[in-house]
């Protein structure tokens, strides 16, 4: 990090500085942060992230992922903190082609790779917000009533 330019650097602390703080406070804010939920079904949903994070859908010569879907999906089923898990757990796991090799995210610089996490995280804790706000629940059964709160978690 020290070669990156000082308007980069400050950027970045600016954004790790962010996401802290949004962490702090969802924390402080809510206290039942683990629900009981079964953690074979939350790592079958890290493993679906990991693998739509590795194998993206080219079109046109632009790269897109899908891991959106699960997100959303794991976003609905068990709520912020479990998404923001398989997000972390998905990135880090991920398998992604640079201009002749494959590189994991466990091979980049940290900067780069708590950067990434930084931008998952933070439309999840306000999106979240967002959500509740607007009477979501957490339930894949009352998927229909949530409809409008989803909604506006996506635009988030």
């Amino acid at each position: 990090m020290k070669s990156l330019p000082n308007k980069l650097k400050i950027f970045l602390l600016v954004i790790y500085g962010i996401t802290l703080l949004s962490i702090f406070y969802f924390k402080r804010n809510n206290s039942e942060l683990l629900p009981i939920v079964n953690l074979i079904h939350v790592a079958f949903f890290a493993i679906l992230m990991i693998l739509t994070e590795t194998f993206n859908v080219t079109f046109r010569n632009i790269s897109v992922s899908t891991s959106f879907a699960i997100q959303l999906a794991s976003f609905i089923t068990f709520g912020p903190l479990y998404t923001i898990i398989v997000e972390v757990i998905g990135v880090t796991f991920r398998v992604f082609k640079t201009e002749e090799r494959y590189v994991n995210t466990l091979n980049t610089p940290i900067y780069k790779t708590v950067f990434n996490y930084c931008i998952l995280t933070l439309p999840i804790i306000f999106g979240s917000y967002i959500f509740s706000l607007l009477g979501g629940k957490y339930s894949v059964i009352k998927s229909s009533e949530n409809i409008i709160p989803l909604i506006f978690f996506v635009r988030s």
